[in-house]
């Protein structure tokens, strides 16, 4: 199994850039987004929710969960609410906040664009290597590993992701790996697919989403009722074959 990076408390990681001197708290207004997005986002928890449930007891997979931590320069705090989240001891209780200066960081956490939150989430300038808006925040402000927006009509980033990671105390770009997928230090892996982003277990197995496991069941329910109906056929069929073998014997009924 793949050792868990499990992030330390928050930490300055460097001064505030000059041009960005506060990170708006986000609000139920400002996390509302089109069905895309929607869409987008369930599939994600979803598919995570089963890799916990299934491999990871540990894991809280925050569904637009409140993070609580401290603001640029330590003026108060910041209240995000990143779209989709992993922690990987905060458990599977549901909660209503989750403050990053008790219990840590989250290891991943993931920004579905839409057109009211997408300059928030990335505040993209001509330099693509360079965070800033809430991936800054996230990234070099509290020191989260893992950071990755993802677009689902590929409206504001050309290819539909733009991801960073940490790596020896620097923010790098997270690129595909050779499965051609982004792959995290969880273990777990994604890949865009069409308006989804989709989860890959441990194992590189693609995690089916809601509608494809609706559709296993039912193709389960119809082998099923297949061979329950082929075994009562073969149960008539020696019925039939044991009365006429009595028949031939002059056997009565």
């Amino acid at each position: 199994m793949t050792q868990q990076h499990i992030p330390t408390p928050y930490t300055p990681l460097r001064l505030l850039p000059d041009d960005y001197w506060h990170l708006p708290d986000d609000t139920e207004e400002s996390v509302v987004g089109t069905e895309w997005h929607q869409l987008a986002m369930r599939t994600l928890v979803n598919a995570l929710q089963d890799v916990a449930q299934r491999a990871h007891p540990t894991w809280h997979v925050g569904d637009q969960l409140t993070l609580i931590g401290p603001q640029p320069g330590g003026h108060g705090l910041w209240r995000p609410k990143p779209d989709v989240l992993i922690h990987p001891t905060a458990g599977p209780q549901l909660r209503r906040e989750l403050d990053t200066r008790v219990e840590g960081l989250p290891t991943l956490v993931f920004e579905v664009l839409s057109p009211t939150t997408w300059e928030r989430d990335l505040m993209l300038e001509d330099n693509p290597d360079r965070p800033l808006g809430k991936a800054w925040g996230y990234l070099e402000m509290w020191g989260v590993p893992e950071y990755l927006a993802f677009d689902p009509q590929e409206e504001f980033v050309r290819g539909q992701v733009r991801a960073w990671k940490r790596v020896a105390g620097q923010t790098v770009a997270w690129e595909v790996g050779t499965s051609g997928r982004y792959e995290s230090a969880l273990g777990v892996s994604f890949a865009v697919d069409g308006p989804m982003l989709r989860v890959y277990d441990e194992q590189g197995q693609r995690v089916p989403i809601s509608l494809e496991k609706n559709s296993l069941l039912e193709d389960q329910a119809r082998q099923l009722a297949d061979e329950q109906a082929a075994h009562r056929e073969t149960e008539r069929r020696l019925a039939e074959l044991e009365a006429e073998l009595r028949s031939l014997r002059g056997e009565g009924a």
